[in-house]
């Protein structure tokens, strides 16, 4: 499983799991859930969001990973 956390300063503003539910397959699948913390000082607001991305390179960087998570997220919560 991918966490990632994303932090202003010391405060939790952000985090998002990734599963992967193909066995590790070449090229796999992959369960998601993100939330942000909410922060008023920062205009941040609450949202969750749940999904998947489907046929993922396991052999790309992990930050391709990550991209298409926070696509997802954006996606998801209309900011796309």
């Amino acid at each position: 499983m991918l966490t990632i956390t994303v932090s202003v300063g010391d405060r939790v503003v952000a985090k998002a799991t990734a599963g992967n539910v193909s066995n590790l397959a070449d090229i796999s699948d992959y369960e998601v859930r993100t939330v942000e913390q909410g922060y008023a000082p920062l205009q941040i607001p609450y949202s969750h969001t749940k999904g998947k991305i489907l046929g993922h390179q396991r052999s790309s960087s992990v930050w391709s990973l990550v991209g298409k998570i926070a696509e997802l997220a954006l996606k998801e919560e209309g900011d796309v």
